[in-house]
């Protein structure tokens, strides 16, 4: 089984003349402020990740770097091109089949491309929105195929982090 960590990156600065290229757009003070103290539950501490894959884009490097040095792990931050905005699951399946000895992983992206990446491995719609720096984690049968995995938890910043919990 394949332990997999969907992270929406946090709160960006809006679109607008200031940032022309949406791609340079970085984090705001607060939306880094709100994923550090998402970064502090237990949950997510513990989550022995090995691996964080990341979209290119500044907003989802900065929170894919984050959220390694948050690890006790330390994990090796590398970027993925499938989980850049526009992509096929289908990218991303293959992206994951290329790295097989991973088995906890940490996917940093882009809504609504990471809801269509939960619906490709779950086989259902998401169950919740996915909020700006949430963490959802899913557990997938391995090798990776469509419908092959399943929500245990999704959390993010705010007064109710926990919005959803599946008993194992």
């Amino acid at each position: 089984m394949l332990s997999l960590y969907l992270v929406r990156h946090a709160h960006a600065e809006p679109r607008g003349p200031r940032w022309p290229d949406d791609a340079v757009r970085p984090l705001t003070a607060s939306g880094r402020r709100r994923f550090s103290t998402l970064l502090l539950k237990p949950a997510v501490r513990r989550a022995g990740i090995e691996l964080v894959l990341t979209s290119g884009l500044d907003r989802a490097t900065e929170t894919a770097a984050m959220l390694a040095a948050s690890c006790r792990t330390r994990p090796p931050v590398r970027l993925c091109r499938a989980l850049e905005p526009g992509h096929d699951p289908d990218d991303v399946v293959r992206a994951l089949r290329r790295r097989p000895g991973a088995g906890r992983l940490a996917l940093v992206g882009h809504e609504p491309d990471l809801s269509r990446l939960f619906t490709h491995l779950t086989g259902q719609g998401p169950p919740v929105a996915f909020r700006k720096g949430g963490v959802w984690r899913l557990r997938v049968r391995t090798p990776v195929i469509a419908g092959s995995g399943r929500l245990v938890w999704a959390r993010w910043p705010g007064p109710a982090a926990v919005r959803v919990a599946i008993p194992s």
